[in-house]
């Protein structure tokens, strides 16, 4: 018997996922392996995202609600509707509409990235008092969510995109945007810039803590009730940077010899499978863009 960090009972505490489980499928299915990689351990070959023992039955059930919401509503007609075969938009889905649930979906995935990092950097504001705002909201017992907005952003393949000049983009950015999920905290060098980061699959959540604003980004923000854009562009630079230039860095030159051959085996397994994948066509898209970067 432990403490539920969520609704502070006594009880058997599940294996909660950190990430929800029905993206790590969908990466699965658009690979050529059965095997998951994480952001945050790039060189553990995993079959499901990873757990930790915080919520028990009751609260597990909560969350796994508003999962089941955004799963059907959001992520499944991205994925299938919106996304080509090779990750690219379509153009078929405009917007999206939504209720509290998809906030709440948003916030569990932020409240349980920080849980697991108490000694990163929040901003002014103490980890406690974020965790505990973000608690209560979760559990229904306050209306709003406290002064931290917290963005969307749906993401897609780099095919085709106009690269401006003198970017240079991250290794293995494509794969990276299209076929890991993440969870973390991050901050700028000189810590004026903080937030906490989520991402499963194609689609992002960023909630800015220094500031407590995201500017240039007003498209992306979550209210308690709304339409969200999915031809939305990232206009911040500090965040752009990191998603595109500094965070698949940070993954893919960590990733060791032995598992790129690893990984190279796995895709020459089934080289017709392979082939029809939208991990393979990334990784086109991503040798394409190396050279281009290179020259």
């Amino acid at each position: 018997m432990s403490q539920c960090k969520l609704c502070g009972c006594d009880a058997v505490l599940m294996d909660s996922h950190l990430l929800p489980a029905f993206a790590a499928r969908w990466i699965k299915e658009t690979s050529p392996t059965p095997y998951l990689r994480d952001a945050v351990t790039p060189n553990l070959r995993k079959q499901d995202t990873r757990t930790a023992k915080l919520l028990c039955q009751g609260c597990e059930t909560r969350f796994s609600q508003d999962e089941g919401n955004f799963a059907k509503t959001i992520f499944s007609p991205y994925v299938t509707k919106e996304l080509d075969e090779k990750g690219c938009g379509r153009g078929n889905i405009r917007a999206f509409q939504y209720d509290e649930w998809l906030l709440r979906f948003a916030l569990s995935l932020q409240w349980r990235t920080i849980l697991t990092r108490p000694n990163a950097v929040y901003g002014e504001t103490s980890f406690v008092v974020i965790e505990e705002t973000w608690r209560q909201f979760l559990l229904g017992q306050r209306r709003d969510s406290g002064v931290w907005e917290t963005h969307m952003i749906f993401l897609s393949s780099l095919a085709g995109a106009v690269i401006p000049a003198g970017l240079k983009l991250g290794c293995r950015v494509n794969s990276y945007l299209l076929g890991t999920v993440d969870a973390t905290t991050i901050s700028s060098q000189d810590n004026q810039k903080a937030g906490i980061y989520s991402k499963i699959g194609p689609i992002a959540f960023f909630t800015p803590l220094r500031p407590l604003v995201l500017k240039g980004n007003s498209d992306s923000k979550l209210h308690m009730r709304g339409t969200i854009k999915v031809g939305q562009k990232l206009r911040n630079e500090w965040l752009g940077q990191f998603i595109f230039v500094t965070r698949p860095n940070e993954v893919y030159r960590t990733v060791s010899e032995k598992q790129q051959i690893r990984m190279a085996k796995d895709f020459l397994a089934n080289p017709e499978r392979t082939r029809e994948t939208m991990s393979f066509h990334a990784l086109e898209v991503d040798f394409k863009l190396e050279r281009e970067n290179n020259t």
